[in-house]
């Protein structure tokens, strides 16, 4: 009886992630069928595809992400994962324990976990976490005391410390400018918050668009006893905007390893650009200076989280050059520019490997899952 529960309230929990992955954005789905309708598959490039994903995944799929990350990329690969495998399945099956996925993807917990692992995180000013006000020691206060911190604090950059995604609720504010309306900016924030000191990117971010935290999306993700990354990119800011998401109209661009710019960046409506529009800082060749650090970092992040299947890591480098981590993306991720841009699939040649595992996981039970984790 108990299986049969857990199995029932499996295919609930699958068709509701289901749903919210396909339909969680209007904007960046109805931005994407325009992109789809534009772009047209061969009937040989059908043939692969349906073949890849008929011997590895078990059925055909829809061509659509294809037609998606091709246009984009100009690369077709019939290896390209949709998100609607990685958001529904993948992301389920690394990361099952919605115990944990609650803990690690609130903002004001994260420091805790990169303090032990060594890694920079930008500095706390004032948190938020159920109404009880801390400083950036973790000293609890009051709402005037927490006012009065802020006032004389100067500018700072506020978040919600969960539910962030896409940039939302993200801003800049200078306290101590006498026009603010400090205390209605703090009941604006609610009650679970973090605000920052703001971070200065390094010379060669700063290059491409200063106004901004441009960051890196770095995904690392564990098999069997390693770690390994999805193809990272760099998410860039432009037009005087603050924050660089992609679903808030930044753009993307693929970095090798070693921390050159590929090609043009893009936006997720395949607006395409060979040097930045305000910069006008050309992309492809442009060295980031330290990236190799950058991944080092987000692994060691990962190690301390042996539960995690993946995560996604936002993170730049500061004017020293040192890596700061600004958040991990625990579930939901944005996966589509990791292959629009650099043109190759997520998993590289375990491609086969990962589907061939979440064909398995499907027909598992849940309570069975545990033992066939991370890729076993």
């Amino acid at each position: 009886m108990m299986t049969e529960l857990l199995r029932a309230g499996e295919v609930v929990s699958s068709w509701m992630w289901t749903r919210h992955s396909l339909n969680r954005n209007h904007r960046i789905n109805r931005r994407r069928r325009a992109v789809v309708k534009g772009f047209e598959l061969t009937r040989e490039q059908k043939r692969k595809i349906d073949a890849f994903y008929r011997e590895n995944y078990g059925r055909r799929i829809p061509y659509d992400w294809h037609r998606y990350y091709s246009a984009h990329s100009g690369v077709f690969c019939a290896q390209y994962i949709p998100e609607f495998i990685y958001n529904t399945y993948f992301e389920r099956y690394m990361n099952p324990e919605d115990s944990y996925n609650e803990v690690l993807a609130d903002k004001n917990f994260l420091p805790y976990v990169a303090q032990a692992a060594g890694v920079a995180m930008p500095k706390t000013v004032l948190s938020c976490s159920k109404g009880l006000y801390r400083d950036g020691d973790g000293k609890s206060m009051d709402r005037d005391d927490a006012l009065a911190l802020l006032r004389r604090s100067g500018k700072l950059f506020c978040k919600p410390s969960r539910g962030s995604s896409g940039g939302k609720r993200c801003f800049c504010m200078d306290f101590a400018d006498a026009e603010t309306d400090t205390d209605a900016a703090l009941e604006g924030l609610g009650r679970e918050f973090v605000i920052q000191e703001p971070v200065r990117c390094a010379p060669s971010i700063q290059a491409v668009y200063p106004d901004a935290v441009n960051t890196f999306r770095v995904t690392t993700y564990r098999w069997k006893e390693d770690y390994y990354t999805i193809p990272a990119v760099m998410r860039i800011a432009h037009g005087g905007a603050v924050v660089d998401n992609a679903s808030s109209g930044g753009m993307f661009v693929a970095i090798s390893d070693d921390g050159v710019l590929q090609g043009d960046a893009m936006t997720i409506d395949n607006q395409k650009f060979a040097a930045h529009p305000d910069t006008h800082v050309v992309f492809d060749g442009h060295r980031i200076d330290g990236f190799s650090l950058v991944k080092e970092a987000a692994v060691r992040m990962h190690t301390m989280l042996p539960p995690m299947g993946v995560i996604g890591w936002d993170f730049t480098l500061d004017q020293t050059g040192r890596p700061v981590l600004i958040e991990a993306n625990i579930m939901r991720n944005m996966f589509y520019f990791c292959q629009m841009s650099p043109g190759i699939p997520a998993f590289g040649e375990r491609t086969a490997e990962v589907l061939q595992w979440i064909r398995k996981m499907k027909k598992l039970p849940y309570h069975k899952r545990m033992e066939h984790a991370f890729g076993n």
